[in-house]
């Protein structure tokens, strides 16, 4: 969620056909169904098919309608074997033999249906984000879809190295540090533009930097070293004994017991939740210095929160100079039981007290706790001592040397708690619909971090955020909230978004690149999923995004009614962003998923009126 914040083509009606039925009206819950993706058995291989005149047998030339660069070819009349099919790629879609195709993949589910993966290639270099999904039984080709690149005479010139390559883009993302060192891919991209779709020969550069906080995928064009694109690998989302949570009241858990305590992991669905409050190093592991939530017992109640600190009054004997010296600048640090800063101010510029730190928002979890009084100074800050901070609710005083002033502590749900739960329900729900055995379908441990450094504000991060990191990362991070906009961003259709966007990312085909339209696809799936998980729980469901969690607005979208949120329920119906403008949203990834999201919400729910473009519906929810 960074900030979570004309028809769908057939391809994505063939993958949502099998959630439809979890949307129904009044439903609550979701049955325990048999997933027929179960048991998929993969197979990997490197054939590579170019045009071939040898074949007796060409496939007939259906009509192909291809939609910014999408096409699906419904082939079930022609009964045309899978391999004709595939050996004839260039005659099917009229492309001269500069373009190949390499077999990547290829599974047969449970149905017995072969879903067999190509890769377009056009002079040997592959063509990022291109697949071709050709879909059979018993050796008789039923469908192809996927995203197809037709173009002549692309110029593939290179003039700049990988390293030239490597150092634009850190000069470009102003990164001197890399997390990981990623080899160079040399690829060809397309781009959307106002006039079209532009082609060009680019080098592939992943940079993962932790500062700059930076995780993306840098195009630099190979022949004018120019940068082209930047594609975010992070998806953003405009963004569980007993536990007291903060949005769900009381709700059943696992955890685990250890060296006397208890901590919020589980070996069962291998979950792992962790407080990255004062984490440092971030790598593909995880973050350095993190730590874990504990509980002395497995019944986990709320948290105490520090909400505002004043100060009051303060002595001049240990911040004022004369003449150098006369106003303070006062700021505050808070401390908890490890001696760790957890929080730094910052400083009011020459003002008496009294003074107040609003919003603080810092959870007491690692007690006892100490606030600090300090006077900013050029040369060396000045330090005005150290004073114990309660845990227990209402105003609290403090004062000591002359200083004096109050806190306002008050009790929440332990939104950590929130997190643990919500991904516990998450994984059952892709478990017990779907079959989906972790983000992975591997089993692979699930980790996610509570309060991040790129999410606080000290660290001039955004805590109205949570995220899906991608891989080799795979994990998923949670803000704070700043308490205007939005509280704690944990809420349960937040996790299962966030849970979507981590499947998405290992999803082994790719195809949803997080710009323009197949970004907006990836934001709705997260949605549409998310509310999904929402009606499954049982708790609050309902069809809104975000609800839970925004201060200043009733919700941050809506499904049944995205012009209320401002997005289209149309393509390129009312409020649909502009795709070409990748600064505006990357091309309005969290604006143009009100298309999809409200066409699940009619299949589900039902619906009739007029939509954004003057056309008339009529649609009975499944």
């Amino acid at each position: 969620m960074s900030d979570f914040l004309k028809p769908i083509g057939l391809v994505v009606i063939a993958a949502l056909t099998t959630i439809l039925s979890f949307g129904q009206t009044k439903q609550q819950t979701v049955p325990n169904l048999t997933s027929p993706f179960q048991n998929k058995t993969v197979k990997s291989s490197s054939t590579v098919i170019t045009p071939s005149s040898n074949n007796k047998r060409s496939p007939e030339k259906p009509k192909i309608e291809i939609k910014n660069g999408s096409f699906f070819i419904d082939l079930k009349r022609e009964r045309q074997p899978n391999k004709s099919v595939s050996s004839n790629f260039n005659s099917l879609f009229e492309l001269n033999a500069q373009h190949t195709f390499q077999q990547m993949t290829e599974k047969t589910d449970k149905l017995g249906f072969t879903h067999t993966n190509f890769q377009q290639f056009y002079k040997g270099y592959p063509i990022d984000g291109n697949l071709i999904m050709v879909h059979s039984k018993n050796g008789i080709t039923n469908s192809i879809n996927g995203n197809l690149a037709k173009f002549e005479n692309l110029e593939t010139q290179i003039v700049i190295s990988e390293t030239e390559a490597k150092n634009i883009a850190k000069d470009y993302l102003k990164v001197t540090e890399l997390i990981t060192d990623y080899p160079i891919e040399t690829v060809i991209t397309q781009l959307p533009t106002e006039k079209g779709v532009g082609t060009r020969l680019a080098y592939k550069v992943r940079i993962d930097s932790y500062t700059p906080f930076e995780m993306c995928n840098v195009f630099i064009d190979t022949e004018t070293g120019k940068v082209i694109n930047k594609v975010n690998l992070v998806a953003h989302a405009d963004t569980p004994g007993t536990a007291q949570t903060l949005y769900s009241a009381t709700q059943n858990i696992t955890c685990d017991s250890y060296s006397g305590s208890y901590r919020l992991r589980e070996s069962g669905r291998n979950i792992e939740t962790y407080n990255a409050t004062n984490a440092t190093q971030l790598s593909p592991a995880g973050y350095s210095n993190y730590s874990d939530f504990t509980n002395t017992s497995t019944t986990w109640a709320g948290v105490s929160r520090l909400s505002s600190f004043t100060i009051s009054t303060v002595a001049q004997s240990w911040w004022y100079t004369i003449f150098a010296d006369a106003t303070p600048d006062l700021y505050i640090k808070i401390k908890d039981g490890s001696n760790q800063t957890v929080y730094t101010s910052g400083y009011f510029d020459n003002t008496n007290p009294s003074v107040t730190f609003s919003n603080l928002n810092i959870q007491l979890t690692n007690p006892p706790y100490t606030a600090e009084i300090w006077d900013y100074d050029v040369i060396a800050d000045d330090f005005g001592g150290s004073y114990s901070v309660s845990t227990s609710s209402g105003t609290q005083s403090w004062s000591g040397s002359g200083n004096n002033g109050t806190y306002l502590i008050d009790i929440l749900g332990n939104p950590a708690l929130d997190v643990h739960w919500g991904m516990e329900v998450s994984y059952d729900f892709y478990l017990n619909v779907f079959g989906r055995n972790s983000f992975d379908g591997n089993g692979s441990v699930i980790k996610q971090y509570v309060n991040p450094p790129e999410m606080q504000l000290q660290n001039g991060g955004s805590p109205n955020n949570a995220g899906a990191y991608a891989p080799p990362y795979n994990f998923m991070v949670y803000g704070m909230g700043d308490g205007q906009y939005m509280n704690q961003v944990v809420a349960l259709d937040v996790e299962g978004h966030e849970y979507t966007h981590m499947i998405v990312n290992n999803n082994g085909n790719g195809g949803l690149t997080y710009q323009s339209e197949s970004g907006a696809l990836n934001e709705s799936f997260a949605d549409i999923m998310g509310v999904c998980i929402e009606f499954y729980s049982g708790v609050n469901a309902d069809w809104l995004m975000g609800e839970d969690i925004m201060v200043s607005d009733p919700y941050l979208r809506s499904m049944s009614n995205p012009n209320g949120g401002q997005q289209p329920d149309t393509y390129n119906g009312t409020y649909w962003a502009n795709t070409a403008n990748l600064s505006q949203d990357a091309g309005g990834v969290h604006i143009n998923s009100g298309v999809q999201n409200f066409w699940f919400y009619l299949l589900s729910q039902g619906g009739s009126g007029t939509n954004d473009i003057g056309n008339a519906y009529s649609v009975t929810g499944i």
